[in-house]
């Protein structure tokens, strides 16, 4: 799911990385972002990491063993990776050809400046998130995200996709979608807490799956209602010139388009994330 933050990270001296990165890490939590910090000594397998991650940002020091910093650069530019760059060195003087024509996205820094620089382009990057098209877009993702991990948690149930439970959902509404899948999870929990209840030796099991459901009772309003208004209704601005979305199915409900509403929701998704993950471990 997007709400990770993902940081690339290639600075020979570690000690300086973890010197760094907590101010970097908390304000991204704040955000709602879960962060990785993957850190290279090197230039080795950081064009392999870019082949297989979403890397969110790349932060390259100058001065590293056998290939520099400028060098690297451009060998991840060659391969069309566009990610935000922040490239440091001690004296803030890369060599001077590179300085004057950089590739697009890299940003200069000392390296005792390397922080503030780091948390400055991050700040930009939430402002274009909480733009109206970019909202839209990772609203939509990562609740297809979640889409996909509900059905992991139904497939875990039900390994064979011709259950009669989905076969009369098909029959009576002939289509099996997100609001329905939700629907069921929701029914098979209740089952099981019913059928556990009894149970002393399942007093345990019964109080995780009802805190679950919980979690679960809001996936309507929090995941489903977001992406359906986050696709399908028209923006307009509020009288303060913030953008808003009125809910496609609540009336006067709106989502207003925020940096700190966006951090909300991230935060949310992130929990239903984290409820499918324990679901996983609870139900057959």
């Amino acid at each position: 799911m997007k709400p990770n933050f993902f940081i690339l990270w290639v600075d020979d001296t570690k000690t300086f990385v973890e010197s760094v990165q907590d101010p970097i890490l908390e304000l991204l939590t704040g955000k709602g972002f879960t962060v990785k910090i993957d850190w290279h000594k090197s230039e080795a397998g950081v064009l392999d990491r870019l082949k297989d991650t979403d890397v969110d940002l790349i932060v390259v020091d100058y001065n590293l063993p056998k290939t520099k910093g400028d060098e690297l650069i451009e060998k991840i530019r060659s391969k069309n990776y566009c990610q935000d760059i922040v490239f440091y060195s001690q004296d803030g003087r890369p060599d001077d050809p590179f300085k004057q024509n950089p590739p697009d996205g890299v940003f200069f820094a000392k390296r005792e400046d390397a922080k503030d620089r780091i948390k400055r382009i991050i700040s930009y990057k939430m402002k274009r998130l909480s733009d109206i098209v970019f909202f839209r877009g990772w609203v939509v993702a990562d609740a297809i995200e979640l889409e996909k991990q509900l059905e992991t948690v139904l497939c875990r149930c039900f390994p064979d996709k011709q259950h009669p439970l989905i076969r009369r959902f098909l029959e009576q509404n002939r289509a099996y979608d997100f609001g329905q899948k939700h629907s069921i999870l929701s029914g098979i929990i209740n089952d099981s807490i019913t059928e556990l209840s009894n149970d002393k030796d399942a007093a345990e099991k019964v109080k995780a799956l009802s805190e679950c459901k919980k979690v679960l009772n809001c996936f309507a309003d929090e995941v489903i209602e977001i992406r359906n208004t986050a696709a399908h209704q028209a923006s307009e601005y509020a009288a303060d010139g913030i953008r808003k979305i009125k809910s496609r199915r609540k009336l006067k409900a709106e989502v207003l388009v925020t940096e700190e509403e966006c951090a909300k929701i991230r935060r949310k998704l992130q929990g239903h994330k984290a409820n499918f993950d324990k679901l996983l471990t609870l139900l057959p």
